[in-house]
């Protein structure tokens, strides 16, 4: 039997080991084509989404998103949908929105915001996209993990973060295998509200909830009921999409329900593989869950135009910052109360070496410095003159109770002290877990602005 020659079959055996090598390389990121960062050059580049391409030019999405990438500093996420992800829908569903349903349903897509990966793990549900308005039957968005694997939830469709198309710290774009359909668009319709009662009967709902029928007590009691009827005639859960679907709504009310995780167990058990048996502890489970979100305090509104209490725990979060900017200009006050005073504080407010930019009592001490600083300030002294002779020179800036704002962050004067304050709070506090710089700019921005806070940013965490 005659060999093989092995001059001509090393060549063979080469190609070989080359096309295995590189059919196993790992997928990454596509790299951003020259010049400014412009997302429809990435889709361009990347390949497979024409339509989504197609929907950004006709909307003017894309340069809504190039040009936020370049006047903002918080980022911006799209998820892209594949063209085999729209062959996915429903025969004519894209060509029966309107223009403006073209609009909503793309910015149901770009979250205002860059999330990197690893960020998926903590971030708030329901997220809220471009599309706004995060209640349930208009377009909430929600994110678990599981590992590596991002999930995404939109109430009508369940998929996954299939690639990564491109990342810089500004721009996230990923990889969808499905149209993220929003309930607003594709979800059942919302429950006709009941009708508002008029005249003596107004009156006396109004009266029943301690409040007036003309500062508006009388809309917000009828608001109250409508959602009351919407949750008592919820339908019970047939598979564990709809079981998702109610398991999301009630989540977003958990803090308001005590012991949620174990009334809820039953409930989610049902969502792990080939569990979904509904039983007599389920329907308890659903039935409790239902009586529980439209009783008190859930359902209970507050008489804005009478003093009320808000008791919190003085534990730093996020929103309490957020909040910050929003509050400036009311009339309220903080009052401390011990521990021993306020028994539903959570513990961890009660140890003493945590030192917190907090709402309390240091943060109103932060917000009498600010307002000195600005005053100390020519530069920022200059925009306030502005405001009040000419606002329209200043259209991004207002002026709330001494302070300036900037797209509602408040300005700090980029040579005060107050710069390295924030730095501390936002950076080495050990419970931030030492940032990177991505992650600490991002979490200044979303309250606070100065000039060159990326370049000090990236020097103070590089010299940390």
């Amino acid at each position: 039997m005659s060999s093989f020659p092995f001059f001509l079959a090393f060549p063979l055996w080469l190609s070989l080991i080359l096309h295995c090598t590189s059919v196993s390389q790992p997928t990454t990121p596509a790299p951003a084509p020259p010049g400014p960062t412009n997302v429809t050059k990435i889709l361009e580049k990347a390949g497979q989404y024409t339509v989504f391409l197609r929907l950004l030019l006709i909307t003017q999405a894309g340069d809504q998103i190039n040009t936020q990438l370049n006047n903002s500093d918080q980022g911006i996420t799209v998820f892209a949908p594949t063209d085999n992800a729209f062959s996915g829908m429903k025969s004519g569903a894209l060509n029966s929105l309107s223009d403006q349903q073209k609009v909503e349903l793309v910015q149901f897509h770009i979250v205002p915001m860059f999330l990197s990966t690893s960020q998926f793990q903590t971030v708030s549900n329901p997220l809220r996209t471009q599309a706004g308005e995060t209640a349930y039957y208009k377009f909430p968005l929600n994110i678990t993990t599981s590992g590596n694997q991002v999930n995404i939830s939109t109430g009508v469709i369940d998929t996954t973060v299939a690639n990564t198309i491109y990342t810089d710290g500004s721009l996230a774009v990923y990889q969808v295998d499905k149209v993220l359909l929003p309930m607003s668009l594709f979800g059942p319709p919302a429950p006709t509200p009941d009708p508002v009662p008029k005249n003596d009967d107004k009156k006396s709902e109004a009266n029943d909830s301690g409040g007036d029928s003309k500062d508006g007590s009388a809309s917000a009691t009828a608001n109250a009921s409508s959602a009351w009827t919407c949750i008592q005639q919820w339908p019970i859960p047939k598979n564990v999409k709809e079981v998702r679907s109610f398991l999301g709504f009630s989540g977003y009310y958990r803090c308001f329900i005590k012991n949620y995780a174990t009334l809820a167990s039953p409930l989610t058990d049902l969502l792990r593989k080939d569990s979904f048996v509904w039983t007599s502890q389920t329907q308890d489970a659903f039935i409790i869950l239902k009586e529980k979100l439209s009783t008190t305090p859930v359902l209970n509104l507050s008489n804005f135009s009478m003093p009320f209490t808000i008791e919190t725990s003085s534990y730093p979060n996020p929103d309490q910052q957020k909040w910050l900017s929003k509050f400036l200009g009311y009339d309220f006050q903080i009052v401390y109360r011990p521990g021993k005073h306020n028994q539903a504080a959570d513990a961890l407010s009660c140890v003493s070496h945590f030192h917190f930019l907090a709402f309390s009592s240091h943060t109103l001490s932060f917000l009498e410095n600010l307002k000195q600083s600005t005053i100390n300030c020519p530069e920022l002294q200059s925009i306030i003159l502005g405001l009040t002779s000419d606002p329209p020179t200043h259209p991004h800036h207002s002026l709330k109770d001494g302070i300036i704002l900037y797209k509602g962050r408040m300005v700090v004067p980029s040579t005060s002290p107050l710069c390295q304050q924030l730095f501390t709070e936002f950076h080495d506090i050990v419970t931030r877990g030492h940032a990177s710089i991505t992650r600490t700019l991002h979490r200044l921005s979303s309250n606070f602005y100065w000039k060159n806070m990326r370049q000090d940013a990236q020097r103070y965490v590089n010299n940390y």
